[in-house]
């Protein structure tokens, strides 16, 4: 880790930063690159001109989301195209984004690396949500940075009016980047129906929070890949989330789809969740999304960039410990 000034300033914040950064690694004598999301890709032709290979991973299509203005819209287009274009390889986090970049021309290698989620560690102790009035198995879960795009209010008014009010809570986790009139709007109408917002939670307590949850519920109308209800399905959580692309992806059964926006969908879909069983095994869906593999492959990949030999499997990599022991109070909720 190497801490850099940058600009203070949403929406230029991680572009700039990204920038300083790129000049710092060629200082170093880097010979690869490899940037996040199409915001900060805008600077993959700089930075091949430097002389780095460029690996860009495509996180999603952030000009979708409902905070960005067109100017920032038109910038993050643009990062995308340059990556496209320009990057020696672009790693895609869904086959929804592969598909999308693939028909598009692409100058170098392009293909479907998804992020991944720590296995589950032990149970923390259920104490560490009474301070917030929960019982465990009495509440519903999402957490979430507080944004239009994860359909926050949607789920709030769904809840409110599901019949589920009194026999289940709803948590809403998370908080904001930058203060907001969405963010606002949340506060306001999570305090006139009675949600319970803990804000921002890391470490044992968001663990007890996901270990205690009755259910994890994510209705939002974008994600590139949804990180959050993955960590969710890992601790077995019944899980319900909107029925796009990114969500359907993770294969789900049927009736844990809503439709993005309908609030007598969503309620729907929370009232399955309340009379199902209160514990799910997501095993099977999950292998897809395993760390080992995912650092093979991203290895794999760095290799064939730079023009090396990929040498053949040498076995498992050393297994990762849950997260609940290895990562501590590191993680946040998001």
């Amino acid at each position: 880790m190497i801490p850099l000034a940058t600009i203070r300033t949403a929406g230029i914040e991680a572009i700039a930063h990204t920038g300083m950064a790129i000049l710092n690694a060629q200082t170093r004598g880097a010979r690869l690159l490899h940037l996040h999301a199409i915001g900060p890709a805008i600077w993959t032709p700089f930075a091949r001109r430097l002389g780095m290979k460029v690996v860009v991973t495509h996180h999603g299509f952030d000009y979708n989301r409902k905070k960005w203005g067109d100017s920032a819209k038109a910038l993050l287009r643009r990062g995308e195209n340059a990556a496209i274009r320009s990057a020696d390889a672009v790693i895609c986090i869904s086959e929804e984004i592969r598909s999308s970049v693939a028909a598009r021309s692409p100058r170098g290698i392009i293909e479907r690396i998804p992020n991944g989620v720590l296995p589950a560690g032990p149970a923390p102790s259920v104490d560490l949500i009474k301070p917030f009035g929960l019982e465990a198995r009495k509440y519903f879960l999402l957490t979430a940075r507080f944004v239009e795009e994860k359909g926050i209010t949607d789920l709030i008014e769904a809840w409110a009016h599901s019949g589920l009010r009194e026999q289940c809570q709803l948590v809403i986790a998370g908080g904001e980047d930058h203060p907001s009139d969405y963010g606002v709007r949340v506060k306001l109408l999570a305090k006139e129906k009675g949600a319970c917002l803990p804000g921002i939670l890391s470490g044992d307590t968001l663990h007890a929070m996901y270990a205690h949850a009755r259910a994890f519920i994510l209705p939002s109308y974008h994600e590139g890949l949804p990180i959050s209800l993955l960590e969710a399905m890992s601790w077995g959580l019944p899980a319900g989330a909107s029925s796009i692309p990114a969500n359907l992806e993770v294969g789900l059964e049927t009736g844990c789809y809503c439709t993005p926006g309908d609030r007598g969908s969503i309620a729907q879909v929370l009232r399955h969740l309340y009379n199902g069983p209160d514990r799910t095994d997501h095993s099977s869906l999950m292998t897809t999304y395993d760390w080992d593999a995912i650092a093979r492959s991203t290895a794999d990949l760095y290799r064939r960039v730079l023009g090396e030999d990929v040498p053949p499997s040498a076995g498992p990599l050393p297994a990762l410990k849950p997260r609940f022991q290895y990562f501590g109070r590191q993680r946040s909720a998001r």
